[in-house]
């Protein structure tokens, strides 16, 4: 299945998904066995389905954002057919409308959609999100797929508290939001729910559609601490896991785009995405701690420097990577447990160079 969802807040609509797609093995794809963030992919007991990170499942075409659970290919039909009526200048609601009656969904398939736009305010317009084979419109939360009730319960009482904290900063509140989300696949593994790889997102406001800002996930704590870079360039989602030693690549095409035009596009944004990992220039850094189950998201502005954590790529003749080094503010605000989510503007360091006793030091090495 799937875990996607849409939420709006009063300036902006925000969509997100996870990567992971339950499928028939197929022997022209490569065979990969951990998602990005080393989750194991899963083989079903009869050996016919397969759970593995393979998908975008996000759309962003003429300021509108769209996401989705079911049949794969039947979501792409809809989808174009959606996008194809929008170009004739009709409205949302009316597109799906005409998409869903020209594709009509058959005996064995599922489907469920979200669109998020902006027409005046922000809107949500779902089809059977409840199963009822039903559009609904302007609901504040839709969540779609199969994600357990603790979740979908964690998921509306996180979105209220990051709501009311970030108030004017939509890529802080998504960026927190895909950090939550991310959180529930590392500390309750997913996958045998067909949920799982890397969480990501964007969002719609009055000045059009955004994907969601660069971040590095960093797992802190635990037995095998993670770091995964994420990054939207030319509507590709690259993602650059040293926790498994590759780079990937996610991208949808819609008519009369080609698949020829997809695979450029991907093999350009993987350029521009391992630049953006090299360099280390996020915008957000995502820390997860696994002993406190606590979510720091730290803004960086494309910086290397931050009061409570430094950056810095290194080359050597074991290869190359990057140099982290955690303060012990940053380690405090991680072991409080009543915090759950914090969220930390940029801060200008006040000191030239590192106090190496006083700090946690790291290197994430990607060759």
């Amino acid at each position: 299945m799937t875990y996607a969802l849409a939420w709006k807040t009063k300036s902006e609509v925000f969509l997100a998904a996870d990567t992971a797609l339950t499928s028939v093995p197929d022997p022209r794809t490569a065979h990969v066995t951990e998602s990005s963030f080393g989750q194991k992919h899963v083989s079903h007991e009869r050996q016919d389905r397969k759970v593995e990170e393979r998908i975008l499942k996000l759309f962003l075409k003429k300021n509108i954002g769209l996401t989705f659970a079911g049949s794969y290919g039947l979501a792409l039909r809809v989808v174009s057919s959606f996008f194809e009526e929008i170009d004739k200048n009709k409205s949302p609601r009316e597109a799906l409308d005409s998409a869903l009656f020209i594709n009509r969904i058959r005996d064995g398939e599922s489907l469920q959609l979200v669109i998020g736009y902006f027409d005046d305010e922000p809107r949500i317009l779902s089809f059977n999100m409840d199963g009822d084979f039903k559009v609904q419109e302007d609901a504040r939360l839709v969540q779609i797929g199969n994600p357990l009730p603790v979740h979908k319960g964690l998921t509306n009482t996180w979105i209220a508290d990051v709501s009311s904290k970030i108030i004017h900063n939509p890529e802080a509140h998504l960026s927190a939001l895909l950090g939550i989300f991310q959180s529930y696949n590392l500390f309750s593994p997913q996958m045998e729910r067909g949920i799982g790889g890397a969480f990501c997102g964007l969002y719609v406001d009055q000045t059009g559609g955004h994907w969601q800002p660069d971040i590095l996930f960093m797992e802190y704590g635990g037995q095998r601490e993670k770091h995964v870079s994420t990054c939207f360039r030319h509507d590709c989602l690259v993602i650059n896991s040293p926790t498994i030693g590759q780079s990937r690549s996610f991208t949808n095409f819609l008519p009369p785009q080609t698949q020829d035009y997809a695979y450029a596009q991907a093999r350009k944004a993987v350029v521009k995405g391992d630049r953006l990992h090299r360099r280390a220039e996020y915008e957000y850094i995502v820390m997860l701690a696994v002993e406190t189950l606590t979510v720091t998201v730290i803004e960086m502005q494309r910086k290397l420097q931050h009061a409570l954590i430094w950056l810095k790529h290194i080359a050597n003749e074991t290869g190359e990577g990057t140099r982290v080094s955690i303060f012990p503010k940053l380690r405090k605000i991680m072991s409080d447990t009543g915090t759950g989510l914090t969220v930390v503007s940029y801060i200008k360091p006040n000191i030239k160079s590192i106090p190496k006793d006083k700090i946690t030091t790291r290197d994430i090495r990607y060759d």
